[in-house]
């Protein structure tokens, strides 16, 4: 049964003891007459980061920093675990100045991009919901086509929309920064590694690193990689950088 010797193998690496690791994995599994049919890589066991995570509130759960390295029109691929709570409304998970990368209605993936007075929204809608279990997202920009990825998982947004990030200003992590666009629009629930490169990652690239720590990335998974944030090593308001020179701070 190799899968469910893999599943045990990754549900231990994401933290969970031997005992409950088997405990989960058996789960996934089931008989039939006298065979056992091992059920889909998805299975939650393999759903979960392969550390700790940072709990946020949308009153006030949200961190920024201040030195973007995105370039006009560069491209750019956004990936984090998430583990949200019900919100009928948008949940900001990284936003910036001109883009914010959001979770709405439980099930929709969605990039508002603004120019300052209006948004148009590339969206992705999953077969099931994002709440209360790990899920890892993300998106990426290769000129004007946006993908959008769930568990690895490559799905189409637009291929038309011309997105342009602004130099020299902040990003923000679990509420937007889009000025002038309606009120605030936070996130409440876990995020853990939060990852961002200035080049568009291969769909193979994203399935290799979803379940790896920033020590376990090769050297060609490094590159372009701006900033990789655990969020399971907060200190005081610090939230460190484990790739580049961008602490955050939180709020």
């Amino acid at each position: 049964m190799p899968y469910l010797g893999y599943l045990l193998a990754q549900a231990v690496k994401a933290g969970q003891t031997v005992a409950s690791a088997i405990t989960s994995a058996a789960s996934y599994v089931t008989k039939v007459g006298s065979s056992v049919v091992e059920l889909s890589a998805s299975a939650e066991a393999l759903k979960s980061p392969s550390n700790g995570s940072a709990y946020f509130v949308e009153s006030n759960g949200w961190w920024a920093y201040s030195g973007l390295a995105l370039s006009e029109g560069q491209d750019y691929t956004i990936l984090c675990w998430v583990k949200g709570e019900p919100d009928a409304g948008h949940a900001t998970l990284v936003s910036h100045a001109s883009f914010r990368f959001q979770i709405r209605n439980n099930i929709e993936i969605r990039l508002d991009v603004t120019n300052g007075s209006s948004t148009s929204q590339p969206i992705y809608t999953n077969s099931s919901s994002f709440t209360n279990e790990w899920h890892h997202i993300g998106v990426k920009k290769t000129g004007s086509s946006i993908r959008f990825f769930v568990d690895g998982i490559s799905y189409g947004g637009s291929t038309s929309l011309s997105i342009t990030p602004r130099a020299g200003t902040g990003i923000r992590m679990g509420a937007d920064d889009i000025s002038g666009i309606g009120s605030i629009d936070g996130f409440t629930g876990d995020m853990s590694n939060i990852a961002i490169w200035s080049r568009p990652l291969s769909d193979n690239e994203v399935a290799s690193v979803k379940n790896k720590k920033y020590s376990e990335l090769t050297a060609s998974e490094t590159k372009g990689l701006i900033s990789w944030y655990a969020l399971d090593d907060i200190s005081g308001t610090t939230v460190p950088d484990s790739h580049g020179n961008y602490n955050g701070t939180a709020n």
